[in-house]
């Protein structure tokens, strides 16, 4: 009887993942500059960041939160935090300092987050850019949602309404968010906000709009998603402008294999941004600093 033979099992290598691989592809899609911008300072921030918030901070261990947290003004279902007057004055400068380049009709889109300061941010940059002069302004709310927390990043419908109370007379906004959003092929559809209840609640049950650390999307998920079905929306823009939340750019950045102690220098940082270019199929990573 003859002997079976065999073949011994060869040990496969294991390929690195490419964790530039959805931002290349995004970059790619748009055919611009991508630039991921940390909102500006908020009066959470002026407590959380100041002297008294991170002394609280060391007395109590750094899984007790932050000072913010439990703060009147803060506490859940109340009011989310807005754009302080150090935001504010410090966002003039911003534009220029990027080099971000004006439209031709004066039509600027933006992707922000649920959240209300992410809206004003936009708002403020895209006013600092044109100096007073009329302009009309697209916000696409997307999946990139901070951290969960004691309070301040839950989306709360009263914000709808104080964020109107922000745009001045010569300035139109228009508001849309993502759904219908498919994950496994990063899709989706953008939906016009005729009743930002309905947008509210569907925000809340879909499940791409859970905080990154609770399964939500990376901020270059969300950036390829939006690339991959509505980069028409951009057709005006010489770059992709993106406001997002600390968190969320500090956990992309972590995943990318920045350094440890270059990401815990973000913190604070009003209005940083990353900028994402594409370069001889390489993905160029640029940390611009206000």
């Amino acid at each position: 009887m003859g002997r079976t033979i065999r073949k011994k099992k060869t040990k496969r290598t294991k390929q690195k993942k490419d964790k530039f691989q959805l931002i290349k592809k995004a970059c790619k899609q748009f055919n611009k500059p991508i630039f991921c911008m940390r909102h500006l300072n908020t009066d959470a921030n002026i407590i959380s960041d100041s002297f008294i918030g991170k002394t609280y901070n060391k007395l109590i261990g750094k899984k007790g939160g932050s000072l913010k947290h439990y703060l009147p003004f803060m506490l859940p279902g109340i009011k989310e935090p807005t754009i302080s007057a150090w935001g504010r004055n410090d966002v003039n400068k911003l534009p220029k300092k990027y080099n971000i380049t004006k439209t031709k009709n004066n039509h600027y889109t933006v992707i922000v987050s649920p959240l209300m300061r992410t809206w004003v941010s936009a708002l403020l940059f895209i006013r600092g850019l044109l100096k007073g002069h009329t302009f009309s302004l697209t916000l696409i709310i997307s999946p990139c949602i901070e951290k969960s927390g004691f309070s301040g990043n839950t989306p709360l419908e009263k914000s709808y309404q104080r964020f109107k109370g922000e745009v001045k007379d010569n300035e139109t906004i228009q508001f849309k968010y993502c759904g219908n959003i498919n994950r496994k092929k990063y899709t989706c559809s953008l939906i016009d906000v005729v009743d930002y209840k309905t947008m509210y609640s569907d925000i809340k049950k879909s499940k791409a709009y859970n905080p990154y650390n609770k399964g939500g999307f990376r901020i270059d998920e969300t950036l390829y998603m939006i690339s991959n079905s509505c980069k028409d929306e951009f057709k005006n823009m010489k770059q992709i402008l993106m406001y997002a939340h600390s968190g969320v750019l500090k956990n992309y950045t972590t995943y990318l294999g920045f350094p440890h102690d270059k990401v815990k220098k973000l913190k604070g940082i009003n209005g940083y941004a990353l900028v994402f270019t594409v370069s001889n199929n390489k993905v160029e990573v640029k940390l611009k600093y206000p």
